[in-house]
């Protein structure tokens, strides 16, 4: 616990503030989570290729599909390998924009704190 209280005193010692420190955070968690369910997608996709497509022999199996089932009949799409596939490339195009913006502010972070040491 210390160690962390010496380095959010000297982040703030250096002009970095916390703002800053929790929007980077942020970034990083939304960006895990959108990986998780990227990666996790997968799973779907090869039961639902290994099923052919039948969904009752897929509901039959896993409690996950029941809950996948219901959250498409939801929305009233019929579930198909490409629906599958579409929402596992939102998921990691989500992450990519998320890991890009995380990027680009620590860059811009990076920029101001070294014109305010220099300065």
């Amino acid at each position: 616990m210390n160690l962390y209280k010496k380095w959010y005193e000297r982040s703030l010692g250096l002009g970095l503030k916390i703002r800053s420190i929790l929007f980077l955070i942020i970034l990083s968690l939304i960006a895990t989570v959108t990986e998780i369910f990227g990666v996790g997608m997968f799973l779907p996709i090869f039961q639902f290729m290994g099923a052919n497509g039948n969904i009752d022999n897929l509901l039959a199996s896993s409690s996950l599909w029941i809950y996948i089932v219901h959250f498409f009949n939801l929305i009233n799409v019929e579930l198909s390998l490409g629906l599958l596939l579409i929402m596992a490339f939102i998921f990691f195009s989500i992450r990519q924009l998320f890991n890009f913006f995380r990027i680009v502010f620590r860059s811009m972070i990076s920029q101001n704190l070294t014109r305010e040491l220099r300065g």
